[in-house]
């Protein structure tokens, strides 16, 4: 009898030790992985997207959208290189500031649209008009006006430049021509009224090259803005004579000739 208890109290302890060995499985515990087999990507679950409620402002500000800034043109001097200046001391001084090197320059202190058919250019044996029988010229631009500001007929000086025109496109035919607009005088210059020099006279005698320009077919480039003060003259801090420019406004004037020969201003 106590063989057979001891016997069974063996196989008790037995079955006792295997059930502890093994370890229970609930339905919540993860399937068991094999580490050498890739485990997919699971597809996330998409949040739902929150719409967060506007702020509210009384008076929206208002946004302000700049404007576009426009390319400015470069002016290129190279468009001169076949060009010819003709003209007075104004145009002159374009040159002697060194501003201008491309073309050539016959331009003459007191040069006007009659002496040019008979005033020569230092060291030359022909009159100026015949200095364009030495090249060839695509384009020749033109500065008349201001020595002839005290000539008592405005019909005169139209009929000369008129004439002055012509035999330019006698010498150089299928050339271009441009004519500058007389520049303003300052205010101090004007007052003194001398030769005729005054801002009224200014303004009438780029009437008539305004009108002349459109009779013969020539383009008119018109005096840039800045060489206007609030009254219409030329800014008391433009020149030291009240009539030729200082060198940052013949700078200015260059720029504007340029941009104006190159097509860009008009």
């Amino acid at each position: 009898m106590k063989r057979t208890l001891s016997i069974f109290l063996i196989l008790l302890t037995a079955v006792s030790f295997a059930a502890g060995c093994k370890t229970p499985v609930t339905p919540d515990d993860p399937p068991v992985v094999d580490i050498y087999t890739p485990v997919p990507f699971a597809t996330p679950v998409p949040t739902p997207e929150v719409t967060q409620p506007a702020t509210q402002f009384s008076d929206p500000p208002a946004t302000d959208t700049p404007e576009p800034t426009a390319t400015p043109y470069q002016a290129d001097p190279t468009v001169f290189d076949d060009a010819a200046f003709i003209g007075n001391s104004i145009l002159h001084g374009l040159y002697s500031y060194g501003i201008l090197t491309h073309g050539k320059f016959f331009t003459k202190t007191s040069l006007n649209v009659n002496s040019v058919f008979t005033s020569y250019l230092d060291g030359s044996s022909v009159p100026v008009i015949d200095e364009l029988n030495g090249g060839r010229y695509g384009k020749v631009i033109l500065c008349f006006g201001t020595n002839e500001l005290g000539w008592p007929s405005l019909d005169t000086f139209s009929e000369k430049y008129g004439k002055l025109i012509d035999a330019i496109r006698q010498r150089q035919p299928g050339c271009k021509i441009y004519v500058l607009e007389v520049l303003p005088v300052s205010k101090a210059k004007s007052d003194k009224n001398e030769n005729g020099i005054n801002i009224e006279n200014v303004r009438r005698i780029n009437e008539v090259i305004r009108t002349l320009c459109a009779e013969k077919d020539v383009t008119l480039i018109k005096v840039p803005e800045s060489f206007y003060d609030a009254d219409g003259y030329l800014p008391a801090d433009a020149s030291s004579d009240g009539v030729h420019p200082k060198l940052d406004y013949y700078r200015v004037w260059a720029e504007h000739i340029c941009l104006w020969v190159m097509g860009v201003r008009q």
